[in-house]
């Protein structure tokens, strides 16, 4: 070899090019160095030849140790045929490759070098990756990746103390110590310490933590809504340029082209002709209300709904979930597909390392003569589904579960199925009345379950969704 490794690199990449390798002979190099390096090697072609040819050089130096010196025709060669400008440099180019060679192999640290990490896959729960996720074992180390998770919730705690629990189906991006973004799906973002500037990157913008709890969702369409549950958060949008502080119990959602609070957005009108229809429990005759056995602190226009099995000594305890909506205008005659939607917010009762996954039961109501009941009047025994055993009674029809898991506090539920598409099918007074019944029994400490009702000043309240013949 008579010429300086690859003559496409310029000076100045040459130079930092031996300049990081140097570093790492010495033991002073760093991990954003190591990244520099890496970035180098995998992006440009002509740092890495130029690796190559320093490695073909290596191996000429150490045949050259068992050959005795070289004679002055080679000498010559090497002299003439090199530029008299990058003469120095190559020598040391040359002298740094055998250092490397004789200290710890070069091609050995760059294909087993550990790329650098800063936190670790602290739990999870019921999870199941995609096949195309990465995921280190549970207390594993991770750093920069991709992480896509189907079902379940993954924990993972920053060396920052920032934890970040990630809801399936979703896909994560780690972007660095204090940067990931959400591409989709569900996340909880819990700082415990002093450290501010935790950063989620959505579609549309970017969350930062300022000493805070909050949640982030991003929709199929690429809309992310953003829930503070303590603390604050600054939210920029990245179109409009808007930015805002959010204080505690505040949502906003982010849309291609503005920020807008999360209980005033209006979803597209939805007519009939689209086949997709969205009916809250705010809309026309639409009621919801919490429906306690002994009727006793009942909360006229709360916010919070709460599902709630006593054990049988407390019994008075157990509480409903009543859900009517107004059909009037929907030909649900021609419903292909049906949804109940739920958002959970936490209740602020009970303690959430108490408590268990907890399955919840919607029961339709058959006979339309009950569905006229007032949320500030309605007793125990006036709904069929709030008996003790509505599983047993001909005057409900069992629409579906879902599960919350252990410690949950936020997110959208849903009910959906076929029994629900029969029961709108066969609606004939325009009005539909669901209850929601708790089938785990409560325990002590353990954490109440509540959603968001038509009354809830920042999330979407009980919403049915339908999907009509066009």
């Amino acid at each position: 070899m008579t010429s300086e490794p690859n003559p496409k690199l310029s000076s100045a990449e040459l130079d930092r090019l031996i300049e990081l390798a140097s570093a790492y002979r010495e033991d002073r190099i760093g991990d954003a160095e190591v990244a520099e390096l890496d970035m180098m090697l995998s992006e440009s072609p002509a740092a890495l030849d130029a690796f190559v040819e320093i490695g073909m050089l290596v191996a000429d130096l150490s045949q050259a140790q068992n050959v005795g010196p070289a004679n002055s025709d080679n000498h010559s060669h090497l002299h003439n045929d090199a530029a008299p400008r990058s003469s120095i440099r190559f020598v040391s180019v040359v002298v740094l490759a055998a250092s490397l060679l004789l200290a710890v192999g070069l091609w050995s640290w760059l294909s087993n070098r550990p790329a650098p990490s800063f936190a670790r896959l602290e739990s999870v729960s019921n999870c199941l990756w995609r096949e195309t996720a990465t995921p280190a074992r549970v207390g594993g180390r991770i750093g920069v990746g991709h992480f896509r998770l189907a079902e379940g919730v993954a924990t993972i705690r920053f060396d920052n103390g920032a934890q970040v629990d990630l809801e399936g189906s979703s896909h994560l991006e780690v972007l660095g110590q204090d940067h990931c973004q959400l591409h989709s799906g569900k996340l909880v973002v819990t700082v415990e310490n002093d450290f501010k500037g935790f950063t989620v990157d959505t579609p549309h913008g970017q969350f930062i933590d300022q000493g805070t709890s909050f949640g982030v969702t991003v929709e199929d369409d690429g809309a992310s809504v953003v829930e503070v549950f303590d603390g604050f958060v600054d939210v920029k949008h990245r179109t409009s340029g808007q930015q805002r502080r959010l204080a505690e119990d505040a949502a906003v959602r982010l849309l291609p082209k503005e920020m807008v609070d999360e209980a005033e957005y209006e979803p597209p009108p939805t007519v009939e002709d689209s086949g997709d229809v969205q009916i809250a429990s705010t809309a026309a005759q639409g009621a919801d209300c919490s429906l306690r056995r002994d009727h006793q602190h009942r909360k006229v226009k709360s916010p919070l709904l709460v599902a709630r099995t006593s054990r049988p000594a407390l019994s008075r305890f157990d509480t409903r979930i009543c859900l009517r909506f107004d059909l009037t205008n929907v030909r649900t005659a021609d419903a292909n597909k049906a949804s109940l939607q739920l958002t959970a917010t936490p209740s602020g009762k009970g303690f959430a390392s108490q408590s268990t996954d907890t399955v919840i039961a919607a029961y339709g109501i058959i006979d339309d003569t009950l569905d006229h009941w007032l949320p500030d009047k309605v007793l125990w025994n006036e709904l069929p589904g709030v008996i003790d055993n509505p599983w047993q009674s001909n005057s409900v029809r069992l629409l579906g579960h879902f599960t919350i898991p252990k410690g949950q506090q936020s997110g959208n539920f849903r009910v959906e199925g076929p029994e629900l598409t029969k029961l709108l099918k066969n609606d004939s007074n325009g009005l539909l009345s669901i209850v929601l019944v708790s089938e785990t029994e409560s325990r002590k400490g353990m954490m109440v379950n509540a959603f968001a009702s038509s009354h809830h000043d920042s999330l979407r309240p009980p919403t049915l969704h339908l999907w009509l013949a066009r």
